[in-house]
């Protein structure tokens, strides 16, 4: 199963991960393993930000770290960030 998860969420590009922490639903087989799902996603994304009661993720990009800070200015982790407005 977590291969396939993997698969998939490359086949998809899936560029965004939002995990909510407190889930209200508790008898489930997936939120069991929503630990395990992480653990095997996390090597290709990167923390971004928290809120509230979530965690956001975003698609490693070459060079990116593992770290939350870019080390640089631009809070703005969107992939158009650097689109002209017309």
């Amino acid at each position: 199963m977590l291969g396939e998860i993997l698969d998939l969420v490359r086949s998809r590009s899936t560029e965004w991960l939002i995990i909510k922490n407190d889930l209200q639903i508790e008898a489930d087989q997936t939120i069991d393993d929503k630990d395990k799902i992480l653990d095997v996603l996390k090597p290709e994304f990167k923390h971004v930000e928290s809120l509230n009661n979530y965690e956001i993720y975003r698609r490693k990009k070459p060079g990116d770290t593992d770290d939350e800070d870019d080390n640089d200015d631009n809070d703005d982790d969107s992939d158009n960030s650097n689109d002209s407005v017309n």
